[in-house]
């Protein structure tokens, strides 16, 4: 594993940083998923709108 800084690393730290990567992935992909679900939600309505003006 490539990281900056000298030295090498002990695998309990890797295992703590590949942890930490999984606690941000899921919180970005939880964010990202509710954003797209209003957007989804959004073009739905407005879709819907201008179908029912015609």
């Amino acid at each position: 594993m490539r990281l900056l800084g000298p030295g090498e690393l002990q695998l309990s730290q890797v295992s703590d940083l590949i942890s930490e990567g999984e606690k941000y992935a899921k919180e970005l992909f939880t964010a990202l998923e509710a954003k797209l679900r209003d957007e989804d939600l959004r073009r739905n309505q407005k879709a819907r709108a201008k179908f029912s003006v015609r």
